[in-house]
């Protein structure tokens, strides 16, 4: 990473500066004003279903250190990106269902 940071920092720059680059960094949305209503109205709607699946991904470094009693940060981390990875394919309310199952389960 040393390395890369060095390289990248002394390397030659290959494009000229143009006035205006950094103003077109700024994100712009675009409705058509007759959908602008409903696009603002379901913005809650579309967030309301993820918002479970995140929470749960958040907490999963914590079940694992509680319900497994492993105590290793690096496998946390692995967990969590793997948990990221899957979860995220699938449907918002398969998620919810199999986070409620994983926090309820308790090993032998």
């Amino acid at each position: 990473m040393a390395v890369g940071t060095g390289v990248a920092a002394f390397s030659a720059e290959t494009v000229s500066p143009r006035p205006g680059a950094a103003r077109s960094l700024i994100p712009r949305v675009a409705a058509p004003q007759a959908a602008r209503r409903e696009l603002v109205a379901s913005i809650p709607v579309r967030m309301a279903p993820w918002t479970p699946a995140g929470l749960f991904m958040g907490l999963v470094a914590n079940i694992i250190r509680d319900l497994l009693d492993l105590h290793s940060g690096l496998l946390n981390g692995a967990t969590a990106s793997a948990a990221g990875l899957s979860l995220g394919r699938l449907t918002p309310r398969r998620t919810v269902f199999l986070g409620g199952a994983a926090c309820c389960w308790e090993p032998p």
